[in-house]
């Protein structure tokens, strides 16, 4: 009932906003006045680049001031938690969500979004995508805001893709030709290891998707459970074609149906889906991804260096991680030189970035096709003022996300040696030139993580023996020794022993899982 009095809160707020006058940000031209006060974390770059707009902004109103704070990394969420602690903080722009920090002192920012721009020719909406505003789980509002996205990708190299007559593969069934001849042309096709590739979660919690999706109809709230919102979970239909539909927004997901079916046996890892999929995996790993050495090697250990010195052709990376590439390949372009992990120097000509989202699997028992790892990054939030205040600074928040304000602040943070997690999350907002070509056949497919369709297919989540007796099984299976049905019962008997101390850990007894539709106590 909290999200319906926000929702029902925030939309009276909108429209007292449209029918009334206001003094602050939507105001005309130097009308405008106070302090605005960004306390956001300093990575590379980002002093410049919101210098930058924020000199742009004050120019056109001369009667504002940006103060920039930014904060180191160390101990920024304890500065958080100090904030919270007091009644009327300076701070207006923060990432509120790096610490336990009471999410109702934080503005709603979607109560604007379909107020008129100063900066462009329509909304504040019109001006962003949707999924740049995210939402909070403890109040359901939308008060986050972020520029940027990021996904769990392949990086490959185009030069090698030409020299042998392979593209992208759109399938995993293409994938597999595309590893086949690679290989046949000397080249090691992957370079990853098993902790980045499996043990990380990333394709397990991607592919086993395309086959728990149907599950969330087993766990999603029901009537009278108690995160049921009628205004949500009353109209919303499951549809496997909209990478979307499952979003925080659009359904509520009730963690003890999830935990009572996974006991119950709804929810297996011994189906003909997670069969598919790890059949699947089991054609492309390890034999195509360095044999021995991908179960052996321990964070970069190796991979990058394989990668950079053209003896492998792709590698498994997040989009925070493309213009980190393509800087270290200008240096080697430049110097003809590519100085390996040990500070080995090895002559290098370079090559070209290329990227290609996840391929789909198919086959029995998914029912959908695949997404990512694919989340908004490096969000902020504004700390809830006055009326007045709270215009003003959403009015430098429109400056910001417009075309002319984002371009102000991309091409700044890269000038500063800043980078990018992923695509903008503002609408006509261009990448450089240079670095264009590394996004231009990225597409937002989804994000895997939202809910729990994902969390045991690696083991039980936050359970270090799990984990390890999980890893123990996958290796032996990928490497031949034992068959799938094998491995995936064992994996079935590992989540069925390890589930009781996942629920202490998360403090869900078995009289909760009993009772799904009851608040566990504590919550």
């Amino acid at each position: 009932m909290k999200r319906m009095f926000h929702r029902f809160l925030g939309l009276t707020v909108a429209i007292m906003l449209l029918l009334t006058s206001v003094s602050g940000a939507f105001a005309q031209g130097d009308e405008l006045s106070g302090t605005i006060t960004v306390c956001v974390l300093a990575r590379a770059g980002a002093q410049e680049a919101w210098e930058a707009v924020s000199k742009a902004y004050m120019q056109m109103h001369p009667n504002v001031n940006i103060a920039l704070d930014l904060k180191a990394n160390d101990g920024y969420g304890d500065w958080i938690t100090n904030v919270g602690l007091l009644e009327n903080p300076d701070v207006d722009i923060a990432e509120f969500f790096s610490a336990a920090f009471d999410h109702s002192r934080l503005l709603v920012l979607s109560d604007y979004i379909d107020l008129d721009s100063p900066y462009s020719d329509g909304t504040w909406g019109d001006q962003i995508e949707t999924n740049a505003l995210t939402t909070s789980s403890v109040t359901g509002e939308q008060v986050c805001l972020s520029m940027f996205s990021t996904q769990v990708m392949w990086i490959y190299n185009r030069d090698i893709f030409e020299k042998v007559g392979v593209e992208p593969p759109a399938t995993w069934d293409e994938f597999v030709e595309v590893c086949e001849k690679l290989s046949a042309a000397g080249y090691r096709p992957i370079a990853t290891s098993y902790d980045t590739a499996f043990g990380s979660g990333w394709l397990p919690w991607i592919y086993l998707d395309q086959s728990t999706r149907p599950l969330i109809n087993l766990y999603r709230a029901h009537e009278g459970d108690f995160c049921y919102d009628p205004d949500v979970d009353g109209v919303w239909e499951y549809d496997p074609t909209d990478p979307w539909n499952d979003d925080e927004d659009k359904v509520n997901q009730n963690i003890v149906r999830v935990l009572a079916a996974v006991r119950d046996g709804d929810y297996a890892l011994n189906t003909p889906g997670y069969k598919t999929a790890w059949t699947n995996f089991s054609k492309i790993f390890p034999a195509y991804a360095g044999g021995d050495a991908f179960f052996a090697q321990q964070g970069s250990d190796g991979i990058d260096d394989a990668f950079y010195k053209q003896e492998a052709a792709m590698t498994l990376q997040g989009g925070w991680a493309l213009i980190s590439f393509q800087r270290t390949l200008d240096e080697v372009k430049e110097s003809g030189i590519y100085t390996d992990e040990e500070g080995n120097q090895v002559e290098s000509t370079g090559f070209e970035l290329g990227t290609f989202v996840m391929p789909t699997m198919s086959g029995e028992g998914l029912a959908a096709d695949a997404r990512s790892i694919e989340v908004p990054t490096s969000g902020f939030s504004v700390l809830n003022k006055d009326q007045a205040h709270n215009d003003l600074v959403v009015d430098f928040l429109m400056y910001y996300t417009s075309v002319e304000g984002m371009s102000l602040y991309v091409d700044s943070l890269l000038e500063a040696g800043g980078a990018l997690d992923g695509p903008i999350l503002v609408k006509g907002v261009e990448f450089p030139s240079h670095y264009a070509p590394l996004y231009e056949n990225l597409k937002s497919i989804g994000n895997c993580q939202k809910g729990y369709g994902h969390i045991f297919a690696v083991g039980v989540p936050a359970v270090e023996e799990s984990a390890r007796e999980f890893k123990n099984a996958a290796y032996e299976f990928l490497n031949g020794r034992t068959d799938v049905d094998t491995f995936l019962n064992l994996a079935e008997e590992n989540v069925k022993t390890y589930l009781p101390i996942l629920q202490q850990i998360v403090n869900i007894s078995d009289e909760d899982l009993n009772n799904p539709a009851s608040a566990p106590v504590g919550y």
